[in-house]
């Protein structure tokens, strides 16, 4: 049997057996010299750390745990800035942990911290954040009542330290978001 020979899982046999990660660009197609990093928002592996009052949510950790078995990324689930710095808490807005004293110099150093770890590791890579979280959200946020455009707080510091692909993960909707994510997936791994 051919080594390199994909099987039904799109994963070649020498990627299955312990071999390289061969990464390839999501523009040229060309394996890329980097390995592949996936870097989680905190809750797609432990919702515990969500605000009072979120419901626990079966279908993302189901579908990020069938993701990272079908395509074997190297991991790095990033800490919750807002567990790190207030524990249990209740649901805040945007503009609530902005006027935070001290969160935003804690997403800083979470941020700097995350991208030491990717410089040692030399990884491309690809962050998932959560829609509508005020730390974690590459596109919504929640000012006092009002939703609108905008990055949570530690995505804003995160984009400043690391290059890569940034997509969120929407707890309302998640099976379009967990297509997306494996769409994007495929796209870069050329499976």
């Amino acid at each position: 049997m051919d080594e390199s020979a994909p099987l039904e899982t799109g994963i070649p046999a020498k990627r299955r057996n312990g071999g390289s990660n061969p990464s390839l660009s999501a523009y040229s197609g060309q394996p890329m010299k980097k390995p592949f990093l996936l870097i989680l928002s905190h809750c797609l592996l432990n919702q515990g750390v969500r605000a009072e009052g979120f419901p626990f949510e079966k279908k993302i950790q189901e579908g990020i745990h069938r993701i990272i078995a079908r395509y074997h990324p190297s991991l790095l689930q990033m800490p919750c800035p807002e567990f790190s710095f207030l524990g249990k808490r209740e649901k805040m807005t945007y503009d609530q942990y902005e006027k935070l004293a001290g969160f935003r110099e804690h997403c800083k150093k979470l941020a700097e911290e995350i991208r030491d770890y990717v410089r040692k590791s030399d990884a491309h890579c690809l962050v998932i954040g959560i829609a509508g979280s005020p730390s974690c959200s590459l596109s919504r946020i929640k000012v006092k009542e009002e939703k609108r455009k905008g990055k949570g707080i530690f995505m804003q510091e995160l984009e400043k330290k690391i290059k890569g692909e940034y997509l969120d993960l929407d707890y309302d909707n998640p099976e379009a978001s967990l297509a997306k994510v494996e769409e994007l997936l495929q796209k870069l791994l050329g499976t």
